[in-house]
């Protein structure tokens, strides 16, 4: 009945989550090259 817009919120909300998650990884590696070798705790 309404099935295109049940999975056209779960598209919306999936899309979101990935957008999401490519911006904090980007801002992540961004912010750890600004870091001193020396203060990076996690190249182990």
């Amino acid at each position: 009945m309404y099935w295109q817009y049940v999975a056209g919120g779960y598209g919306f909300v999936a899309v979101g989550l990935a957008l999401y998650t490519s911006w904090v990884l980007r801002q992540g590696r961004r912010l750890s090259r600004k870091l001193p070798p020396e203060r990076r705790r996690f190249l182990d």
